[in-house]
């Protein structure tokens, strides 16, 4: 065990990881700063350190990281046990569903080479489960170990959590359709709001057709109708960009997010032949995408189940066709796309990891 603590200790300093001192050689604590994400590792060894000690440690440190929270986007406290056992409290481990600051409990016992993660919890953070099982593998003279052959308790809803959770992709998009609603209010859009959007790039059947302005499809995905069309948007991309981020991958979410969009711009220049623009066709895309991943994994995205997904996407469509002056053509065309798009995108993702 010794071994298997030492290794991880050195491993953890060469991948950015600074020492914060310990209890000798029964407790080591290190941190690590990766953009606005700062992450605590408290590895105990539980051959030496009593449960009492334990329990102490993971109430002090907790209470610690608190002062910190105002100056970090996201506050990550991971408890790894090392021992035969793994304690109790991985039982009372909660879900991740952004809140910061927040723990994270995982146990090993290097002889059986077995790694507990409770249910609902992400099995890798800051590539730390990465170096774990490499140094089982180095530890046992196993020079390919299939991750297989490693016993992971309760873990399998999270074997594609996405490590990087910081949804900077979805928060730059969002900060965009802010920033252009509010430079077409400056340009006179409260009084002339059709021949503003019509500058910004809004989707005018006409000049696509006519003089080959084929950059409207792209464009009108960032021109809203007002302040209210761009909180509906944006409480769709908070809610489901955020998940298709962390869950997918920051690359799978652009290429979800903008096919989805221009696919939504095509329907509608086609088929409602109207001016139109906004992000609700991309939106709808990742609504299509989040469905996808929760029938295909049959898991939920933290609280949000496939059940729930498809009562937003009747109740948007259903909304869609009841309310004025709503493309509805855009909405079905995003859908659609998101959910191939999704669909391709999860599987090429496993068929990727399958190989590895």
């Amino acid at each position: 065990m010794m071994n298997f603590l030492e290794n991880l200790q050195k491993q953890c300093l060469t991948h950015g990881f600074r020492s914060m001192g310990g209890q000798g050689d029964s407790i080591f604590s290190l941190a690590k700063e990766e953009n606005t994400t700062l992450c605590f590792f408290h590895v105990i060894d539980l051959s030496k350190v009593a449960m009492d000690d334990y329990l102490s440690l993971r109430y002090h440190e907790l209470h610690r990281v608190e002062s910190l929270a105002p100056l970090y986007s996201n506050i990550l406290v991971i408890f790894l046990s090392v021992g035969e056992n793994p304690p109790p409290v991985l039982n009372d481990a909660e879900g991740y569903y952004g809140q910061s600051p927040y723990t994270i409990y995982w146990h090993v016992n290097p002889h059986s080479r077995e790694i507990t993660v409770p249910k609902d919890q992400p099995n890798d953070m800051m590539g730390l489960m990465a170096m774990i099982k490499e140094i089982l593998n180095t530890d046992q003279g196993i020079q390919n170990l299939d991750d297989a052959d490693l016993t992971q308790v309760e873990s399998s809803t999270n074997d594609e959590y996405i490590s990087d959770i910081f949804p900077f992709c979805t928060l730059a998009i969002v900060a965009v359709n802010v920033l252009i609603l509010v430079l077409m209010y400056q340009q006179g859009f409260a009084t002339e709001p059709f021949l503003v959007a019509a500058r910004f790039g809004a989707i005018i059947p006409g000049r696509i057709w006519g003089a080959g302005e084929y950059y409207r499809l792209l464009t009108a995905m960032f021109i809203h109708f007002g302040w209210m069309h761009l909180v509906f948007n944006v409480a769709g991309m908070l809610i489901f960009g955020t998940r298709i981020e962390r869950y997918y991958g920051k690359g799978n979410f652009l290429a979800i997010y903008f096919i989805s969009g221009l696919v939504a711009s095509v329907a509608s220049l086609l088929l409602t032949q109207g001016f139109s623009a906004g992000a609700s066709g991309a939106v709808y895309g990742l609504v299509g995408a989040a469905f996808v991943y929760t029938k295909y994994k049959n898991r939920k995205m933290d609280i949000i189940s496939s059940r729930e997904i498809l009562f937003y996407i009747v109740i948007g469509l259903v909304m869609s066709f009841v309310m004025p002056n709503i493309d509805y053509f855009g909405h079905i065309g995003g859908l659609v796309a998101g959910l191939f798009t999704g669909f391709v995108a999860l599987k090429l993702k496993f068929s990727v990891e399958d190989n590895l």
